[in-house]
């Protein structure tokens, strides 16, 4: 249900002038990264034998961004492959490399219009978060497929005003449905803007938007989940060198829903992301967040997520700096999870006699409680630039999950508890090129 805007224009960010090569600009990087995880899937240690994992994790990140200038009309894309592989022989990955690519072409006519192309396409494994933004879940070894093409056309009516019309297309599809914790889904949507310019960068818009969501249960046993959504609002977006480095959103929102177990919902949603530049050598930047996702869990329909999170770079000296960040996240959910897993489990739904339903072996009994999250998350870090295109980070960072349903889940289920965890990361990373 997020928009994909923001993780294009992230996507397809780069520092520095990059390398000329004919009519095309280059921005050649790659990262080298080592990170020490006391918690690989993040399990509870709250209950003996849940299969608590600490690993060293290897990434190795190479990055092309390339961009083609057209006039005041460009193309640009990138292409990120992950290479990973976990130093504990206790966790395999099915597969090792994932593979990222953004696309934007921007094409200003003659006349009054402008028509911005973007899709997002990526192949991976466990960064579920593409899947589910929220953080309902928090880890997967089935690999999965996204897709994010999107359009949109600005109709100039003057000066400051204007008009935008987004027709969007999202799908996440895994590979093996039945093995993975989360569903298949696709989403259609139009969005209706009118703007107005309050400076060169900075454009002002009320908003419409409509979605259309499938999601694709395998589990013909629970049915299908369709909704409708309508959001009206008005947001603020801040532009420099054709990529968004500021917005802001707050609307109502609408969510209808057709099967499933759970309520509809009503209710304000907002949105912020925002860098300021305090001084020379200081950043700070602001994310908010009130916005209903899409539940994987069977009995509800949509869990509302709240974010507050921050981050401050500080320079130190001309070539050290030195970052700090912290968020808290709450899910709530609209009604209890009450999924009991009894002698007349239906045929299919375990296959391999555990007791426990095969894609919810996680989701367990709630005895009518309604499920809420807490997340807390804090991070700090170090990095030296020993050339224009060469720096080193030295990094750790905590999470710390909790939830009020945590205390009714039973060791002898013969099942893993996902809702509480703590993990603590220590991360060594060397970047080259231009990022």
């Amino acid at each position: 249900m997020a928009s994909n805007t923001p993780a294009s224009a992230q996507g397809l960010s780069a520092a520095g002038e990059g390398l000329p090569s004919g009519r095309f600009i280059l921005y050649p990087s790659v990262s080298l990264e080592y990170t020490d995880d006391s918690n690989v899937l993040y399990r509870s240690g709250d209950f003996p034998g849940t299969g608590v994992i600490s690993s060293g994790v290897m990434a190795i990140r190479p990055r092309i961004l390339v961009d083609l200038p057209l006039g005041e009309s460009r193309i640009r894309w990138a292409y990120s492959p992950i290479y990973r592989d976990y130093t504990s022989s206790q966790l395999t990955l099915p597969q090792h490399l994932s593979h990222d690519l953004y696309l934007e072409g921007l094409y200003k006519t003659a006349g009054a219009l402008t028509l911005r192309i973007r899709d997002h396409f990526m192949r991976d494994v466990i960064q579920v978060q593409a899947v589910d933004p929220g953080g309902e879940l928090t880890f997967g070894l089935e690999p999965f497929t996204v897709h994010e093409p999107q359009v949109q056309a600005d109709l100039a009516l003057g000066a400051r005003q204007g008009l935008s019309v987004l027709p969007g297309y999202s799908s996440v599809h895994f590979d093996h449905e039945s093995d993975a914790v989360f569903f298949d889904y696709e989403t259609k949507s139009v969005e209706g803007r009118y703007n107005y310019k309050l400076d060169e960068p900075t454009t002002l818009f009320a908003f419409h938007r409509f979605e259309d969501f499938h999601q694709q249960r395998a589990q013909v046993y629970f049915g299908q989940l369709d909704f409708t959504g309508r959001t009206t609002g008005l947001a603020l977006s801040r532009t420099l060198n054709q990529a968004i480095v500021a917005s802001f959103s707050a609307g109502y929102e609408e969510l209808r829903f057709q099967g499933g177990a759970g309520k509809d919902y009503s209710g304000p949603v907002l949105n912020v992301d925002t860098t300021w530049q305090l001084n020379e050598i200081t950043r700070f930047e602001l994310n908010l967040r009130r916005q209903p996702f899409q539940s994987f869990f069977v009995n509800n329909n949509y869990y509302l997520n709240s974010l507050a999170g921050f981050r401050m770079v500080q320079q130190v000296g001309r070539r050290a700096f030195y970052e700090i960040r912290g968020s808290y996240e709450d899910n709530a959910y609209s009604s209890p999870l009450d999924i009991r897993v009894t002698p007349s489990t239906p045929p299919g739904l375990d296959a391999n006699n555990d007791g426990n339903i095969d894609a919810f072996e996680s989701f367990l009994p709630s005895q009518g409680t309604q499920r809420h999250d807490k997340l807390f998350k804090a991070g700090a870090g170090f990095g030296f630039q020993f050339l224009r295109t060469l720096r080193g980070f030295l990094g750790y960072n905590f999470e710390r999950r909790r939830s009020n349903i945590n205390e009714m889940i039973s060791s002898t289920a013969g099942a893993v508890d996902p809702f509480s965890y703590s993990v603590s990361r220590v991360i060594l990373r060397i970047e080259a090129g231009w990022m």
